[in-house]
């Protein structure tokens, strides 16, 4: 039995929309399946966080009054399983991440490094001038051809001039260095027949031009800590060098010998001259021969210790004591010494 449209409309009431319209276009329009609605963000979230309170209420937490889950006690926290599954996945993807940056950024560095090589490949090599500027042939253009003569003489002419300019300029600077190099030979040689000549007259100079060279050394390392080139030895001893050049050519100007003006800059530097030599001791021979000399002036009999009073001493006598017993009869018979010794 075939059902007519109107009974099929009698039963509109049980179809839904789309049913209705797929009928109604007699085919044409398909039904749509319906779909359930999406969970929103908030019931997702209220899902996980339910999830999560099963998990945490199925390690035996306690909830409150207010159906708040209680503090766990120190000593017995635990993670969920859940919340440590979702905290390992994320540092994977975190890693992941991170690996194909780096890929990424490695296929980029290769790929820049391919174009400038590509660019650099494809860039042609300045032309020289003949290059720019060929040759015409004669039997085509026989005045362009002449006028690129023109041009190629005007070229020779120039780089011939910048050949003898560089020419000069090296003769300049060879003649420059070897007249520099006759001047210090000279100066150096000034200084040295002035030091050889002037020791003579002052034996302690070298010592002088040592004790010279520490100071000025001294002052330059303690000028360091402002300027940083004279922490090197090497620098300092290249300072001096210099200065004591300029020393030898203005007393060379001036006619002073350079090694008294470095002499009298030793001594304005605190340098107080050779030390004063020792007074020579008196040798035993020298002794004997003075209380012999005094005994010959001296007519007085002095008495040795354990002596009789007439005993006469002599100076064998006096030198064959010990050194105690000649500082006690010298100290009991001071007027008699020097009685002995003309005094």
């Amino acid at each position: 039995m075939t059902d007519t449209p109107n009974e099929l409309a009698g039963e509109s009431d049980t179809l839904s929309v789309e049913e209705q319209a797929f009928f109604n276009s007699g085919g044409e329009a398909a039904p749509v399946a319906e779909t359930p609605p999406a969970a929103t963000a908030s019931e997702e979230t209220t899902t996980d966080l339910d999830a999560v309170d099963d998990d945490a209420a199925g390690d035996g937490s306690e909830r409150d009054e207010q159906g708040r889950f209680k503090p766990k006690k120190k000593g017995n926290e635990t993670v969920p399983h859940s919340v440590f599954h979702a905290e390992r996945e994320e540092h994977k993807r975190t890693k992941q991440e991170v690996q194909e940056i780096k890929q990424q950024a490695a296929i980029l560095n290769d790929r820049w490094n391919t174009m400038l090589q590509a660019m650099q490949a494809q860039q042609p090599p300045p032309q020289t001038v003949e290059q720019a500027d060929p040759e015409p042939d004669p039997n085509v253009d026989i005045f362009a051809h002449q006028q690129w003569m023109a041009r190629a003489r005007a070229r020779d002419a120039q780089r011939l001039a910048g050949l003898e300019h560089r020419l000069a300029e090296e003769a300049n600077q060879r003649a420059t260095a070897e007249k520099t190099a006759a001047l210090e030979k000279a100066v150096w040689g000034h200084w040295e027949r002035s030091a050889q000549d002037f020791a003579k007259e002052a034996p302690d100079f070298g010592k002088a031009a040592e004790y010279l060279s520490k100071a000025r050394d001294g002052q330059l390392a303690s000028l360091s800590t402002v300027q940083p080139q004279f922490a090197d030895k090497n620098a300092r001893n290249r300072q001096i060098e210099t200065e004591l050049f300029g020393i030898i050519i203005g007393a060379h100007q001036r006619g002073i010998s350079p090694a008294r003006a470095v002499y009298d800059l030793a001594k304005g530097y605190g340098y107080a001259g050779p030390a004063p030599a020792p007074a020579p001791a008196d040798s035993p021979t020298d002794r004997i021969a003075a209380l012999a000399n005094a005994q010959d002036r001296s007519k007085t009999v002095a008495q040795a210790p354990g002596k009789s009073g007439g005993d006469e001493l002599t100076p064998e006598q006096l030198l064959s004591m010990s050194d105690g017993e000649f500082s006690a009869w010298s100290a009991a018979n001071a007027h008699k010494f020097r009685q002995m010794l003309g005094g």
